[in-house]
């Protein structure tokens, strides 16, 4: 991932461009930017890229299985404690791609940093161990019990595995007479249309409590700015003792 610097202005118009996110879903060619923390007159903001590509954020593959029990590449090591150097090709590459699609980050957006994580994909009979990632989508869903009260739902991606549990907990309180989830037919996402964007804005995790120094912690930790954890913010109202820090919201 690349880390960019958002330089503080009074633009208005480009602080209302950069303060969002935007995914461009177009295979490898596409292109991800995220504003973490919007800039301001007087402050930085923060974002960060991703360019789905092998010419990209997506630097090596490693395939593992019973027939191959070799430890990944020595240099593994050092590029996830590194990362890449700002001027690195690939990080070129990142930049020129999000120049395409987002242009109003050109001439503007600085580098930061890119940290370097590794990801799997799941082999499945279907995905030439793992090779083919076009197979990542949502699996159908299995009665497990012969009376048909459990359901599994299940999804080899992460992002979709969330977006399955949003689809189970939906259809749960449905068949309980508790309503449902809001929809949206234009710009729903799964085979249901949820409104992801408003379930998202009345999802609240009441029993997630944080401490403001394991907040700061996982900052430093990860080489992001220490100011993106706002330790002002008291996110439970049950807990008035102690100041529950969150990530900055747009």
């Amino acid at each position: 991932m690349t880390y960019v610097r958002l330089p503080k202005t009074t633009d208005k118009e480009k602080i209302h461009q950069v303060s969002r996110l935007n995914f461009t879903l177009q295979g490898d060619g596409g292109c991800m930017f995220a504003c973490i923390l919007p800039p301001t007159a007087t402050e930085d903001g923060y974002g960060a890229i991703y360019y789905p590509s092998e010419k990209g954020s997506q630097l090596q593959k490693h395939l593992y299985d019973k027939s191959n029990t070799s430890p990944p590449p020595k240099d593994w090591e050092k590029l996830i404690k590194n990362g890449l150097p700002n001027d690195h090709p690939h990080v070129t590459a990142i930049m020129q791609q999000a120049y395409r699609y987002y242009p109003f980050l050109e001439n503007y957006a600085e580098v930061d940093k890119t940290l370097c994580r590794t990801v799997f994909n799941a082999a499945t009979e279907d995905s030439n161990l793992g090779l083919e990632r076009r197979v990542r989508g949502i699996i159908d869903a299995d009665v497990i019990t012969d009376d048909g009260h459990i359901t599994a739902f299940r999804s080899p991606k992460w992002t979709n595995a969330e977006l399955v549990a949003l689809i189970a907990a939906d259809q749960a309180m449905q068949a309980l007479g508790a309503g449902q989830f809001p929809k949206n037919s234009e710009h729903g996402f799964g085979p249901t249309n949820l409104d992801i964007e408003q379930i998202s804005q009345d999802l609240n995790f009441r029993t997630v409590k944080m401490d403001v120094e394991d907040a700061l912690d996982y900052a430093r930790k990860n080489q992001l700015p220490e100011r993106l954890v706002d330790p002002t913010i008291e996110q439970f109202k049950e807990t008035p003792a102690r100041a529950v820090p969150r990530l900055r919201q747009l």
